[in-house]
């Protein structure tokens, strides 16, 4: 499943920064967080951070 996610991610994280702006990324991500249980939230973020740089996990957090 991780050797699948990352794969997702090599391709498909490039393919969304050349066709969403930035806000529209953001506006993207919070519709789907809305979608998380709260008890999976802990989770999910650890996931996000975990995959974004230092910079990005500054503004993140």
């Amino acid at each position: 499943m991780l050797l699948h996610l990352r794969k997702e991610e090599d391709h498909l994280i490039g393919i969304c920064e050349k066709k969403f702006s930035i806000p529209e990324q953001g506006a993207m991500v919070g519709r789907m967080s809305t979608h998380v249980p709260p008890e999976r939230a802990p989770q999910m973020l650890g996931w996000m951070i975990a995959r974004v740089s230092t910079d990005d996990r500054v503004g993140l957090l």
